[in-house]
């Protein structure tokens, strides 16, 4: 199918550019339709019906699907192309810890705390896990239960219950009616009563089958009977060939449904690469394989992962690689320019110049922290790029060093006028004295280097080089 375009979509608006939406132009609002930045409802003049045509037109090849309720909701589905460079991936892929209901009650614990609390900050942005998957292994409707009522206590986190027998996922559905959870999951043989507890507790359901034409009649069954939150189960391989086949299932699913216009292969895909632990005897190359298999399905388009480790070792590599498929690769990641204190500095302390480029500031903001200096460091825009880029496409320019030293009044910080600049800018060096008048000095090729310079040639209370 053809991916949509401004123009595509604003045959469909009323065409008046009348800015009753915020926009200067009905083009305006048709680019941001596309960017999901507005909805059809900012044009208030369209009828009731033409706002149907252009929702229809709108939906994604892959729909949207909302789990959980509150302030907790996250959202997975939602693309439209195939591979990322095309326009951007919109809803990352949600990771969920498994806990199973024969766990004593300090491991449950453990683990959900490790859901609320692990995080770490790269590039700006906090990386999180976002569920739990509470496993029914007792067969003990009990103990399934109490298991889901204890970790209901501890998080409020979105939940997937797993168990394939419908009096078990019904005792579960009780204690969270009301909170949106997965069903793991539906296959030909409890379909009927899945969907029906569905249906009863207004839950997303998973839809499971080995055969994607099995699969897609799986799910026109469900949407007849009124279901409309669905994920795809093509069945999770984790040895030799079954890896591959299901890796390739992920994909044909996709491609039919973006591609191919294949509705019913169009919801958001799960793949359990924690089962990787009943076929591997050591404990670490479970880990090591699950984190393998993980990373392979994120690289495939999965939207749903679930994980039996609970080792940031392992877990950090996926959250970092979820952010970097899920960063729109049109734009450079920026962080906003202006002056930064980083510690305390004062009126004598160093002058640091570097780009608004995320990866570079934060690598040369977290070695300066770290490394306990203070100081002012510049961070100057240049359109997202690193050093040696910005250089070369002349968005790192002595004017430009000038224009930010007036503007953020860096003068009236330190009485000193010395500048520390990264050495994959040294040939800035001479039209940098010369433009503002500072003294200019470089550092390393590496941030980390910038600490041991200024260890070696800065006299703190008088600003005075030692080289």
């Amino acid at each position: 199918m053809p991916r949509l375009t401004p123009m595509m979509i604003y045959k469909y608006l009323p065409g008046k550019n009348c800015e009753a939406c915020g926009e200067e132009s009905c083009m305006a609002l048709a680019l941001k339709l596309i960017q999901r930045e507005k909805t059809p409802e900012s044009c208030g003049t369209m009828t009731d019906m033409e706002r149907l045509v252009l929702v229809d037109i709108l939906t994604p090849p892959i729909k949207e699907v909302t789990i959980g309720s509150g302030a907790s909701t996250i959202t997975i589905g939602g693309e439209e192309v195939l591979y990322r460079h095309e326009l951007k991936y919109f809803n990352p892929t949600a990771i969920a810890v498994d806990i199973a209901d024969t766990m004593d009650e300090k491991m449950i614990k453990e683990r959900i705390a490790f859901v609320n609390t692990f995080s770490i900050e790269r590039l700006g942005v906090m990386l999180n896990l976002d569920m739990v998957a509470i496993r029914c292994a007792s067969d003990d409707p009990a103990k399934f239960k109490k298991a889901i009522e204890l970790a209901l206590k501890e998080t409020d986190k979105p939940f997937m219950l797993c168990t394939v027998d419908p009096k078990m996922m019904e005792e579960g559905l009780k204690v969270l009616k009301g909170k949106n959870p997965v069903m793991y999951t539906a296959t030909a043989k409890n379909f009927d009563a899945f969907v029906s507890l569905a249906k009863t507790y207004d839950a997303t359901l998973v839809l499971y089958s080995k055969s994607l034409s099995k699969l897609g009649t799986l799910v026109r069954k469900a949407e007849a009977a009124g279901l409309e939150r669905l994920v795809l189960d093509p069945a999770t391989g984790i040895t030799g060939k079954a890896f591959g086949n299901s890796i390739n299932r992920i994909v044909k699913a996709r491609r039919a449904a973006i591609e191919n216009g294949v509705k019913e292969l169009g919801y958001p895909t799960i793949t359990i690469p924690g089962a990787v632990g009943l076929t591997e005897e050591d404990p670490v190359q479970a880990l090591f394989m699950e984190t393998l298999i993980a990373s392979s399905h994120l690289d495939r388009f999965v939207d749903m992962i679930v994980l039996s480790s609970v080792e940031p070792w392992s877990v950090l590599p996926l959250l970092t690689l979820r952010q970097n498929i899920y960063t729109d690769p049109r734009t450079e990641p920026t962080v906003k320019a202006e002056l930064y204190e980083i510690g305390n500095p004062d009126e004598h302390s160093p002058v640091i110049l570097t780009v608004n480029f995320s990866l570079t500031y934060f690598t040369v903001e977290g070695d300066l922290r770290r490394s306990g200096v203070s100081a002012w460091l510049i961070v100057l825009d240049t359109n997202g790029f690193a050093v040696d880029t910005a250089v070369a496409a002349n968005t790192m320019s002595a004017d430009d060093v000038k224009k930010f030293i007036d503007d953020f009044k860096v003068e009236e910080k330190v009485k000193h006028r010395k500048m520390l600049i990264p050495g994959l800018a040294a040939q800035l060096r001479g039209d940098l004295e010369d433009t503002t008048g500072w003294e200019i000095f470089v550092a390393g090729r590496d941030s980390s280097e910038i600490a041991g310079f200024l260890k070696n040639k800065w006299e703190w209370k008088d600003s005075v080089w030692k080289g």
